[in-house]
């Protein structure tokens, strides 16, 4: 298979911000996006970690969708949900990435959560990453 410009130029972006960003490719035509070092906004009992999620195969035309955290991350006042948002957020649950050929992220909290736009002429792996950011901001 060959390269996906669209994902080399997203990782490309999404390095100016996440310098040690990389992808998976698996058989199926997943891109695996891992974002280290996310740092997280006031307000979670963590303050940093690794936010993954898959480009499926036909990206950009086919968008992203749900995100996973390395780590289980729960808000301060012990709230699983930040406004009852997302509306599952299971820890363990990256059976999904087990399935897809990624065995080492099987533990990752698995946010489920549905972009309401994508335009795939506009839509970049970068602005995902940024909306991931805003859902992760417990004040929004």
């Amino acid at each position: 298979m060959q390269p996906n410009p669209y994902i080399e130029d997203g990782i490309a972006r999404l390095r100016t911000e996440w310098p040690q960003t990389h992808y998976e490719r698996n058989k199926h035509g997943y891109h695996l996006i891992v974002v280290p070092s996310v740092v997280l906004p006031k307000g979670w009992d963590k303050t940093i970690c690794t936010v993954l999620f898959l480009a499926p195969p036909g990206f950009p035309a086919a968008c992203p969708d749900h995100f996973f955290t390395d780590i289980e991350i729960r808000l301060l006042d012990h709230r699983r949900n930040p406004g009852g948002w997302p509306h599952n957020t299971n820890i363990g649950n990256g059976a999904w990435l087990e399935q897809l050929g990624w065995p080492q992220w099987k533990d990752c909290q698995w946010w489920s959560w549905h972009l309401q736009m994508w335009n795939p002429n506009q839509s970049s792996l970068f602005t995902y990453m940024k909306v991931i950011q805003q859902r992760l901001n417990p004040a929004r």
